[in-house]
């Protein structure tokens, strides 16, 4: 078993997907999805040290990960953290959300930018996307970007039930 693979989704991201991989495989392996890419961002990512998958042809960021969660779990992985592929997480921050990871060994953790300041439009709750919506409206915006890392208690289980949000600025 290995502690934690960081899996990052990638279209068309060769840009930026070298030098992300090179910054987050410093704190451990790295998997790339290549979720049907023209620009070279697989090749990108592998010159770099990742492990690169396939999607085969365009399936969306949510099959991306999907299948980035499945192979890093089939390579023994006990935790999946997850980055986006253009460079707007910063690879700092999964130091703190393994610490988060460990501090709440059963709890979802998300790192959110939207934390990050004072939400005057939803002051007392918070909330995730990509799939995990805590907020009572029920709405999500485009710009609550995140980072998720599942732990092995979360495997089979109904995710949202067991979800946590932990405001990285407390680790």
């Amino acid at each position: 078993m290995i502690q934690h693979v960081s899996v990052i989704p990638v279209f068309n991201e060769a840009s930026t997907i070298g030098s992300l991989v090179a910054r987050v495989a410093c704190h451990g392996p790295v998997l790339v999805v290549d979720d049907g890419s023209s620009d070279g961002s697989a090749g990108a990512a592998a010159a770099a040290g990742a492990a690169v998958i396939h999607t085969g042809h365009r399936r969306g960021k949510g099959a991306a990960l999907r299948a980035g969660f499945t192979e890093a779990l089939r390579r023994g992985a006990e935790r999946v953290l997850t980055l986006d592929g253009d460079g707007q997480h910063d690879p700092e921050d999964v130091p703190r959300l393994l610490a988060a990871s460990a501090a709440f060994p059963r709890a979802i953790v998300i790192g959110s930018r939207s934390l990050d300041t004072q939400n005057d439009e939803y002051p007392n709750t918070q909330y995730a996307h990509n799939g995990f919506d805590l907020r009572d409206d029920g709405l999500r915006r485009a710009d609550d970007h995140l980072h998720v890392l599942l732990t092995p208690q979360q495997r089979g289980v109904q995710l949202a039930a067991n979800l946590s949000v932990v405001d990285r600025r407390g680790i």
